[in-house]
């Protein structure tokens, strides 16, 4: 099991209508920050991978609905 922390939309740069970042922190079930998880915005082809304290920015995203999908090996 992840744990995603994101930053709320109100907090994304940029102004209405225009693309915005994604930020946040992936954590495992212990807390700890998970490095090297991919994290993907869908639909689209936006995504990343997270560093070694669990951050990731997907950059210049447009605003929409979209699911937040985080994959990492070893967890579910």
């Amino acid at each position: 099991l992840l744990v995603l922390a994101a930053a709320p939309a109100a907090r994304a740069q940029g102004a209405r209508g225009s693309a915005l970042d994604v930020r946040g922190t992936v954590f495992d079930t212990l807390g700890a920050p998970l490095r090297g998880a991919t994290v993907a915005l869908m639909p689209g082809s936006h995504e990343a991978t997270t560093d070694e304290r669990g951050a990731f920015v997907i950059a210049r995203v447009r605003p929409g609905p979209y699911v937040i999908r985080v994959r990492a090996i070893g967890h579910e």
